[in-house]
């Protein structure tokens, strides 16, 4: 049963936004392309007059519309405007992103129009999509191709004729005729284009739609975050289970230490969110099969910060942030990416930093098997005699490994059923 706690008011469009940034910087190519397809989006919303609350959802997902492409070779291959949609593989991206967002409790639309993103126009009869979901996905798929033509290191406004000319060319047959002639509407003023070279698009997106915040019980809080694990740990069959694994000992450790029921519930949460910055590093570094090289291990380091930076905007999630986040510090500054020491890393954190060190050597990963209890409880020891792990937490380990141990292995085989169920929809 979920213990009840006090209802938490968030900007979903707020946290969308937060996670497109991270998953753009998988390469310097996508910088901002989650952003900039959310803010042409929503200016054909606005040219079309529809009701706030339907452009809301087509922004929210135009924010996430790329979350199914799991490799940076996947995100590059769309990078050409004319890709054969007829492909599988290249149909299978947006159905990925609908199939990680179902469960997305409070707009059910989201993931719909996720998975139809690149449905061409002449094929919309061959899906069962209602006129509306259909009108937002087609929507999204226009602003998505938009945005894919604009050459970055040319001056903007000399490559309008062009751009209407290769959208013109397939109205009726990708795109939408009525959704052309709204663009084309809008491609006459300066600043929709201008907006989209500069950081004014972001400001726009967030100034008008970010206020729009929703109240999340505990339910919703845990639904959205496993939601949100999952989008992370599924990109690589290695870590498919382990922000599950650390968010149920994490919770374990919690209730051990007498953590009142509301904060044991945002510890969980943290858990689940402990790796968002992974979402930032090439499914190609995750699943490595040998150890990393020193520019490798670099660029896994970053998701720590990565994660840090991403969720430090979102309002109300201040906690979880830092109890999730901050799983890399340890209490003698020799942690990453801040080295903050034992003064400034609270308890929630130090459990977290625990129980992702346990799981993580339970499992198996690319270069070596997962380890036995009492050989991972030694490592953990060695830390914390080197001053790394707080000891009390450590001591509530040992003490109730069983527990803990139960606890993760228990949450971990959910999340491998769910896995298995996510590439059996692959394949």
């Amino acid at each position: 049963m979920i213990t009840s706690i006090t209802s938490t008011k968030i900007s979903l469009i707020e946290l969308a936004s937060c996670l497109s940034n991270v998953l753009d910087l998988i390469s310097p190519l996508f910088m901002n392309h989650h952003k900039r397809v959310a803010y042409i989006a929503f200016r054909i919303a606005d040219e079309l007059k529809l009701p706030q609350a339907e452009s809301n959802l087509i922004v929210l997902a135009a924010l996430l519309h790329d979350i199914g492409l799991l490799s940076l070779q996947d995100r590059l291959d769309t990078l050409n405007f004319e890709m054969d949609f007829k492909s599988k593989n290249l149909l299978l991206h947006g159905l990925l992103g609908q199939h990680l967002l179902e469960n997305y409790i409070h707009a059910t639309k989201v993931p719909l129009l996720v998975g139809a993103h690149h449905l061409y126009w002449q094929d919309r009869k061959d899906c069962s999509l209602d006129e509306r979901t259909l009108l937002g996905s087609q929507i999204i798929h226009l602003a998505d191709r938009t945005d894919i033509l604009i050459d970055r290191s040319q001056e903007i406004l000399g490559q309008v004729p062009g751009i209407l000319a290769q959208i013109t060319a397939y109205s009726g047959t990708m795109f939408c005729p009525e959704l052309v002639k709204v663009l084309s509407r809008l491609a006459v003023k300066e600043y929709f284009w201008l907006d989209l070279v500069s950081p004014h698009h972001t400001w726009l997106i967030e100034t008008n739609l970010a206020h729009q915040t929703i109240e999340l019980d505990s339910y919703d809080l845990l639904s959205l975050a496993k939601t949100f694990c999952y989008i992370i740990d599924f990109r690589s069959s290695f870590l498919a289970n382990h922000s599950a694994g650390v968010a149920a000992s994490s919770q374990a450790l919690a209730d051990l230490m007498n953590f009142p029921p509301q904060e044991s519930l945002k510890i969980k949460i943290a858990g689940y969110l402990h790796d968002l910055g992974k979402l930032a590093i090439p499914r190609e570094i995750l699943e490595k099969p040998g150890k990393l090289n020193h520019f490798e291990y670099n660029i896994m380091k970053s998701h720590a910060y990565y994660g840090y930076r991403t969720l430090e905007t979102v309002h109300g999630f201040e906690k979880i942030n830092a109890w999730g986040t901050l799983h890399h510090e340890r209490l003698n500054g020799q942690g990453y990416p801040f080295h903050i020491g034992a003064n400034e890393l609270t308890l929630g954190s130090r459990i977290v930093a625990v129980a992702d060190i346990f799981t993580a050597l339970l499992e198996d990963r690319p270069y070596r098997k997962g380890m036995s209890e009492e050989k991972a409880l030694q490592i953990i020891q060695n830390y914390t005699e080197d001053g790394a792990l707080d000891p009390d937490v450590v001591a509530v380990l040992k003490a109730n490994i069983n527990v803990i141990h139960r606890a993760q292995s228990e949450a971990q085989k959910e999340a491998t059923l769910d896995y298995q169920k996510f590439r059996a929809f692959q394949e």
